[in-house]
């Protein structure tokens, strides 16, 4: 009896864990080949077209970055920036957390002592009137969060894989603005062009000044075009560490060994500042400028990241649906907006929907949209329209799960991973389908209107 005991509390035990590996589920209405890319490829017109060049895209780039309020580039940035620059930003995630029921690692309710504790860390009595900044480099993958702590705060009572607190992932090379160091001196509040908010400082180094940055910045890149490609220190031995795609990084060394480059990776020194040492990586998995930007190779490196898993954020390593947007986008210079919202606001709005629009007007917008470049929105969610077979409209998207009605009860389907599915998935649940619960329909590179 003890050891039947023991085992279910350990069973129970790991399928409370958040990292835990979930099987993959078989998705109605989705045939084995389509899950490959050049199924979707060669129904397309124009798949080699350029939509975009390279200085179209870099003018788009900058649109996007006016249009996010806690994005900045770094190299916009003056030596020094009023405290405002910091405090404004953590008063609106402080009143964002406050609007919502929040629990705590062990399930207690988030109420504002809490947020005062978590607040000082950040150590914002000792800021001066005005703060210093320094310019450097992300050196290896990093989550960014809200408050300088790695604890989680969440809406569901031990739900750690839906970290509040957690907003993104930087990629080695991505160029910062470093502002404050928390209490304890472990972190450091970092403004990107992406976002702002708080990294490890394990994961940036520094430069000596702006000038230093920009100079760096002016390097040949390296753009990493695979799901996630190893680095080696030399051609024969073990990886060191691994980037994902869309990570860029300049190099002022670019040599072709064999079937390898070597370059520069950007690592720390124990006084904090950026030091180059020598890499290997392997030719095909990477490319040494943005690939074009075609409806072709949107979809090859989206399917790329097919079956690739999903994380709330960057957590545990895998993607949510917008940085599997963005990660795919960035390999052809695209710099997307962090969030799903705003990456549903860009180009041209084909439609917005209520929750009680009717069919016929939703179904309308999707039959407008263009295979590979349409982003198609629900509340929280997007996804990347690929087109219509037999009168089901699919796309592709990264999601932790869904729910379907069985004969007795609706149950919920866990997928955590990219994959295609259909509008028509989660029919008949209460929730409703991915078409009953259509918010948008935008096309990211056409002209707004």
């Amino acid at each position: 009896m003890r050891k039947k005991i023991t085992l279910l509390l350990s069973l129970c035990f790991f399928c409370a864990l958040p990292t835990c590996v979930h099987a993959a589920q078989k998705i109605p209405h989705v045939l084995p080949e389509m899950e490959h890319a050049d199924y979707w490829v060669t129904q397309l017109s124009e798949a080699d077209r350029v939509i975009l060049s390279l200085r179209q895209i870099e003018t788009l780039n900058q649109k996007f970055l006016r249009a996010e309020p806690t994005a900045v580039d770094p190299l916009a940035l003056e030596e020094r920036v009023g405290t405002s620059f910091l405090l404004a930003a953590l008063e609106k995630e402080e009143a964002a957390l406050l609007q919502k029921k929040l629990y705590d690692h062990r399930g207690h309710l988030v109420r504002k002592p809490f947020l005062n504790n978590l607040k000082s860390l950040c150590a914002l009595r000792n800021l001066p009137d005005l703060l210093p900044v320094r310019f450097g480099l992300i050196i290896e993958e990093c989550s960014v969060r809200t408050f300088p702590t790695t604890e989680p705060v969440v809406e569901k009572r031990g739900d750690v894989a839906f970290d509040l607190l957690q907003q993104t992932t930087l990629s080695p090379g991505t160029p910062v603005a470093l502002l404050w160091e928390s209490q304890d001196g472990k972190w450091l509040y970092l403004a990107s062009k992406l976002l702002r908010g708080w990294a490890k400082k394990e994961s940036v180094a520094f430069f000596e000044n702006k000038e230093a940055l920009f100079k760096h910045l002016s390097f040949p890149k390296i753009v990493v075009t695979e799901r996630e490609v190893p680095v080696f220190e030399n051609r024969d031995g073990e990886p060191v560490t691994s980037w994902k795609m869309g990570t860029v990084l300049h190099t002022d060394l670019l040599l072709e060994d064999g079937d390898f480059f070597l370059i520069h990776r950007p690592e720390r020194r124990p006084d904090g500042r950026v030091l180059l040492t020598h890499a290997f990586l392997r030719k095909k998995t990477v490319q040494t400028d943005f690939l074009p930007l075609t409806s072709r190779q949107i979809l090859t490196q989206a399917f790329k990241l097919h079956g690739a898993p999903y994380g709330w954020g960057g957590l545990q390593g895998g993607w949510d649906c917008s940085s599997f947007l963005r990660d795919v986008f960035a390999t052809m210079g695209v710099e997307l907006p962090r969030n799903s919202g705003p990456q549903s606001r860009i180009g041209k709005i084909l439609a917005t929907f209520s929750k009680d629009a009717k069919k016929e007007g939703k179904q309308q917008a999707l039959n407008q949209a263009i295979p590979a470049t349409t982003f198609v929105k629900l509340d929280n969610h997007l996804m990347l329209y690929l087109g219509k077979r037999d009168n089901r409209q699919y796309v592709l998207h990264s999601t932790a799960g869904y729910r379907r009605k069985t004969l007795l009860r609706e149950k919920g389907v866990k997928t955590f991973r990219v994959l295609v599915s259909d509008m028509e998935l989660g029919r008949g649940s209460k929730r409703g389908s991915l078409f009953d619960r259509l918010v948008s329909v935008n096309l990211p590179f056409a002209p707004s209107y």
